[in-house]
């Protein structure tokens, strides 16, 4: 929705990336960093827009490793994949 209302073009996903993390910057002009990603691909850094003319970067992988090494043995076995990557 937010896409039609930024461009007339229509946003089409690569297909060996079918995920898309969005970061949006909201002035006078709307802008979106778009950042296609695959299931098992590294998270990249994203830009937080927090005020204007200003984003901090956001450490998404760093953060989801910290936060997945942090849970228990248990859980994270549940949600390790088989293959273990």
């Amino acid at each position: 929705m937010i896409w039609g209302e930024m461009s007339d073009d229509e946003f089409h996903l690569p297909e060996a990336k079918p995920l898309t993390l969005v970061s949006y910057e909201c002035e006078l002009v709307t802008r979106a960093y778009v950042e296609p990603v695959a299931v098992a691909d590294v998270l990249p850094d994203m830009p937080l827009f927090l005020e204007e003319n200003g984003c901090i970067q956001m450490p998404l992988e760093t953060t989801y490793m910290t936060a997945f090494n942090l849970l228990p043995l248990r859980w994270r076995d549940v949600l390790q994949p088989p293959d273990g990557k």
